[in-house]
């Protein structure tokens, strides 16, 4: 909508209709708040552990949170070569020239993924199972970006973030959060922040860091090499994502 709109609202107008509709969303999560406390009434749970840092035990103990934390990781690597990558090649265009080339990304991306999540993430799933459905991305993106790197055009690069985005939110994300129903209660509510807020942005700094070394500020490598090392962390990433998915299948067959 706010595609339709851009010439008729200024800057400061857009970001008060996005204050409006993410106010917009407290009523429904009162609603569902006390949908669930309902819910909860009737069914006795455990209570949560009162020490604050069982969640940190819970991660370090558990193998498949770690398997989790590494996934996360390593996608966040992938985020960020890719970034780098538009980053570089988008250094040439003018400011209204970028401004259109992300709002196509943007609207390409959520289109994409309506489509994706409401005709093939769970035909996806039930047909190929977990090991596919968390390594698909991973392992397309590592192609596409030996691909780029051999002709690193913009129009590939961004064609590329709009398979990695509308693929993570349509396929590898609801495949993510599926591994968390495999643990506790405990490491589900406690651990599962830790690794969405403090491995995440950790991986973000992280990775941003190693790109920095790579090139400019270190070993002075150009915008091929560096999106090969990119492909690299994504074929691990792919790999982690089969290991995952295997093990989440194993016990669900036990």
């Amino acid at each position: 909508m706010i595609l339709l709109f851009r010439h008729r609202i200024n800057e400061e107008n857009i970001l008060l209709v996005t204050a409006g509709v993410l106010l917009l969303t407290l009523p429904l999560i009162a609603i569902l708040n006390r949908e669930f406390a309902k819910k909860e009434g009737k069914v006795k749970r455990s209570r949560l552990s009162a020490n604050p840092f069982s969640g940190f035990q819970e991660f370090i103990t558990h193998k498949r949170l770690v398997g989790i934390a590494a996934f996360i990781f390593l996608f966040t690597g992938a985020s960020a070569f890719l970034y780098f990558a538009q980053k570089e090649l988008l250094t040439d265009y003018s400011r209204a020239d970028r401004k259109q080339l992300l709002g196509s990304v943007e609207l390409a991306t959520n289109i994409l993924t309506i489509v994706i999540g409401m005709f093939a993430t769970n035909r996806i799933a039930r047909r190929f199972g977990m090991p596919t459905t968390l390594s698909l991305v991973p392992f397309v993106i590592c192609s596409l970006l030996l691909l780029v790197s051999m002709n690193p055009a913009i129009m590939l690069v961004l064609a590329l973030q709009v398979v990695r985005r509308s693929g993570n939110y349509a396929i590898t994300r609801p495949a993510r959060e599926i591994l968390y129903t495999a643990v506790d209660r405990e490491a589900r509510f406690k651990t599962k922040p830790i690794i969405d807020v403090a491995v995440y942005c950790g991986g973000d700094v992280f990775w941003i860091w190693l790109i920095t070394l790579l090139g400019e500020g270190g070993l002075k490598l150009g915008l091929t090499p560096i999106l090969c090392v990119g492909a690299a962390v994504t074929l691990i990433w792919g790999f982690v994502g089969v290991y995952l998915g295997r093990k989440h299948d194993l016990d669900d067959s036990e």
